[in-house]
């Protein structure tokens, strides 16, 4: 059986997850490969690996990988707007995995399509992210060509900026994969787009996984309203874990900052509006996993989960009014911009991620969410 990891702090794991990785380590085809889940959560994380360590690891359980997306030099993934990915199969198992990477600190044309948050037409119908639906449409004409390889079930997955792409590419490949297998995935598009999404694959074949307190999972906040992102600053901050005066000032400087930030966005015609394209799949504080838990059920074990973290500062307003601040650093270049992103979040090598919101992204952490605890 696959084996079990502990829940895991490091910031290795959230920046750099192909890192010092063992993948698919104590696999038993017969039995893992049918658990479509654990499955994808492997290939989402083993999209982060170069493209040699992919090919080792995947014949390792089987497979065998059709082609590369984007490739491993920085003009192929410029050229692809940061959208890398591969495509596998599996022929005596009757499988096609197509995995998307998600977003890596140190590469800035990733963080260039995750910031690019305006919303534009998507051609089957409703509103999406168009930094996804251009890093995506950088890709189609390849991913088109692998596909025409593929053997039996297809499944498409992702982590991160990697679960969105693969959500994008369910609404627009023709015919539609049989699963979509997310992990940690932003808002994409808007309501219709949801429906468009719905329409295409029935509900039990889209796995939508959230871990705990995963910030990502939260963003772009439905609705660019001052309300929206003042729940969202007080769920980073942890208002609820400081002491009343304390909270009372931080709720008051996030409603400013939150009513700005509204203003800016509020001249957009349409306005923006993003939804989550299917209910969650919800990794819970102690590492089990519940289908469809309600807002209420889901607030309470992320309160548990962040007042039991074990590496936070003195609290997490703190942390991020810090991160506020090194907003304000600056960088020479792409080359800079993974030791930039390490200073945002005052992390050092080997250092713990200092905020539960941000270390539940962790792809090993979905992995663990998957299998099971240790």
């Amino acid at each position: 059986m696959a084996r079990k990891y502990a829940y895991n702090t490091s910031a290795d794991a959230l920046l750099a997850p192909a890192k010092g990785a063992v993948f698919f380590e104590d696999w038993e085809v017969a039995v893992d490969h049918a658990n479509h889940d654990l499955l994808c959560a492997e290939m989402s994380r083993l999209a982060y690996a170069d493209e040699k360590t992919v090919t080792a690891s995947l014949a390792q359980i089987g497979f065998s990988p059709i082609g590369f997306l984007g490739g491993d030099t920085l003009a192929g993934r410029t050229a692809a707007k940061g959208t890398q990915g591969f495509v596998a199969k599996h022929p005596a198992q009757g499988l096609t995995i197509l995995a998307f990477r998600g977003t890596e600190a140190g590469r800035f044309e990733d963080l260039v399509s995750d910031l690019d948050t305006v919303q534009t037409d998507f051609p089957g119908g409703g509103r999406i992210h168009s930094g996804f639906l251009k890093a995506y449409r950088s890709v189609t004409a390849r991913i088109e060509t692998l596909l025409e390889q593929r053997t039996g079930t297809l499944l498409i997955t992702g982590h991160s900026l990697g679960a969105a792409l693969a959500t994008v590419a369910v609404a627009a490949m023709a015919p539609a994969p049989d699963k979509l297998i997310t992990f940690g995935s932003p808002r994409v598009g808007d309501r219709v787009f949801g429906e468009l999404i719905k329409n295409r694959l029935a509900p039990e074949a889209v796995h939508r996984f959230v871990g705990c307190c995963d910030i990502v999972t939260r963003v772009p906040p439905e609705r660019f309203d001052a309300g929206h992102f003042s729940k969202l600053f007080g769920e980073l901050g942890n208002f609820d874990g400081l002491n009343p005066f304390k909270r009372k000032m931080a709720e008051a400087v996030a409603a400013i900052a939150a009513k700005i930030l509204a203003q800016g966005f509020r001249a957009l015609r349409p306005p923006l509006e993003f939804v989550h394209v299917a209910p969650p799949r919800y990794i819970r504080f102690d590492g089990s996993v519940v289908d469809h838990p309600g807002e209420a059920t889901q607030s309470q074990d992320q309160r548990a989960a962040r007042a039991a973290y074990p590496h936070s500062t003195a609290n997490q307003f703190d942390r991020l009014q810090a991160l506020f601040k090194a907003l304000h650093a600056t960088t020479s270049g792409p080359s800079e911009l993974r030791a930039f992103i390490h200073r945002l979040f005052g992390l050092a090598r080997g250092d713990p991620v200092p905020l539960r919101d941000l270390a539940d992204h962790a792809p090993i952490n979905y992995v663990s969410g998957v299998t099971g605890r240790v």
